[in-house]
């Protein structure tokens, strides 16, 4: 595994935001890509941030003061979850939908360059106990993510080529 590189098992293109994105139009990302989580990129596509529907729990929680069971269904009138009431509440909501994504993004960014090893990529993902990392070239921009999932497929097609029949 240690031949095997990032960029050999990374899903690119990436789906990603900017920092100024919405929370609505996050939720909406959310909801039609079915990801947990997002690069935040810049303009030059250099990854400032890593955002989630975790994210998006814990902030809204904070703002609300309570929880909110799906966030994808954050802006959606008939989610029973959020209980609101009067103006106030009401206001409550849009300033929530309106945050933009720099608000609530984790700028402390685990990286991976496209040459990593998937095994280096592996060893920091358990340990810092996360679930993406974008990969980026050699001038820094974004090219890819390795997720989970896109390890197991790797460790899938490893076994299934090495099984004896």
């Amino acid at each position: 595994m240690k031949s095997i590189t990032a960029k050999k098992v990374m899903t690119s293109p990436v789906v990603s935001v900017g920092a100024r994105t919405s929370l609505r139009q996050l939720v909406k990302v959310l909801d039609r890509t079915r990801y947990g989580g997002f690069p935040v990129i810049d303009k030059e596509k250099r990854v400032v941030g890593m955002v989630s529907e975790k994210d998006v729990l814990s902030y809204t929680r904070c703002i609300i003061g309570g929880p909110i069971r799906n966030p994808r269904k954050l802006l959606d009138d008939k989610d029973e979850s959020v209980q609101v009431s009067g103006q106030r509440g009401l206001d409550v909501l849009e300033f929530v939908a309106s945050a933009t994504v720099a608000t609530l993004m984790s700028k402390d960014v685990v990286l991976a360059e496209e040459t990593a090893s998937v095994l280096d990529v592996i060893e920091t993902m358990n340990r810092r106990k996360i679930s993406r990392v974008p990969v980026v070239n050699a001038d820094g921009r974004l090219t890819g993510i390795v997720t989970k999932t896109d390890l197991l497929k790797m460790v899938e097609k490893w076994m299934k080529s090495n099984r004896k029949t």
